[in-house]
């Protein structure tokens, strides 16, 4: 067997290995890679170069190329800061960036001053927030009863039930937050099951930890 038979043999050895792969880029770069060797092979591997099986490989080439492009392009426009990679490791660890990506697209930052109220006691919110930095009061009847600490989820409970709120959230001093109108965050659910899926988890997740501070605070009292 002469190396034009090794580069074809090797070419296919290279496209069985791009079924294998899980990541779409890898399998646009394997199959660059066995059509390439393929060519080769078209070209070297008979009496004479057989044309065809050249153009075509080129083609696919071409195709696999540009699917590439298109793979960089979203991966730049997805690509997270290394703020908003914390939250999500803090908030979604199990979330895509990709997702985490179109999730703070329907948000908006916002820097508020000291006083500022975000969510009133008795009225439904018209926005979920994440604390992002600076103190965030939590006051029930006018009595101060906890802090939220950066990465808090605030109206999420008002949110989950559609009920007015049982706490008053307003800001300690001035803070960051990221906002999600409740319209547009449901919306966004509505049509990702794999975000909504996320979202509840951690809803249930921030309930839970609420509860367990509000016995806390009970027994200790």
């Amino acid at each position: 067997m002469g190396w034009e038979d090794w580069v074809g043999n090797v070419s296919y050895l290279i496209l069985a290995a791009s079924y294998l792969v899980v990541r779409m880029v890898w399998l646009r770069v394997l199959a660059i890679l066995a059509i390439g060797a393929e060519a080769v092979y078209f070209y070297v591997g008979g009496d004479s170069p057989l044309w065809v099986g050249i153009v075509w490989s080129f083609v696919f080439i071409a195709i696999n190329a540009i699917q590439l492009l298109f793979i960089y392009r979203e991966y730049r426009a997805t690509r997270l800061s290394p703020e908003d990679n914390a939250l999500r490791e803090s908030l979604f660890p199990l979330m895509s960036n990709r997702n985490f990506h179109y999730l703070l697209k329907t948000g908006e930052r916002q820097t508020l001053q000291p006083g500022a109220v975000l969510i009133r006691q008795g009225e439904v919110p018209d926005s979920v927030y994440v604390s992002l930095e600076g103190p965030i009061h939590i006051e029930v009847n006018g009595e101060r009863v906890a802090i939220a600490e950066a990465g808090s989820l605030l109206g999420e409970a008002s949110f989950v039930r559609d009920r007015p709120a049982n706490a008053t959230v307003l800001a300690g001093g001035a803070i960051r937050v990221l906002a999600f109108r409740r319209d547009r965050l449901k919306a966004l659910l509505l049509e990702q099951e794999s975000l909504r899926f996320a979202f509840n988890e951690l809803v249930s997740r921030n309930l839970a930890d609420k509860l367990t501070e509000a016995h806390a605070r009970r027994t200790a009292g």
